[in-house]
């Protein structure tokens, strides 16, 4: 996936792995997250092979890009207000940074830490 624009200098073509990486620093950056991790319904085998941080998955939508962020929570943090910050900040990133439209940013929460 490739994301084209056109202005009156030229076309600017952004790499998916371009928009991954800002939205990985974007959603690391939330409180009570611990870090991104992979998603746990992929096949582990098949991701040793991509060399792929993970964490964030993009795809194109019918109006602008979706994001699908995985995470692991510090425990005792409220998850409703945690993923709601995520949400906001991963699109507000996207948005002011690429001048990209965010349709939706999905936040799964794979674990929840009780270490430190």
């Amino acid at each position: 996936m490739n994301l084209k624009q056109e202005t009156k200098y030229g076309i600017i073509d952004i790499d998916k792995k371009v928009v991954e990486d800002i939205a990985r620093r974007a959603a690391s950056q939330c409180y009570g997250v611990i870090g991104l991790v992979e998603d746990l319904g992929k096949d582990k085998v098949l991701q040793r092979f991509k060399k792929y941080p993970g964490g964030i998955q993009a795809k194109e939508g019918q109006e602008g890009l979706i994001l699908d962020v995985y995470v692991s929570l510090q425990y005792g943090v409220r998850t409703a207000a945690v993923a709601q910050n995520i949400m906001e900040t991963v699109k507000y990133q996207i948005e002011s940074t690429l001048d990209l439209k965010v349709e939706e940013v999905n936040v799964f929460i794979q674990s929840i830490s009780v270490g430190e």
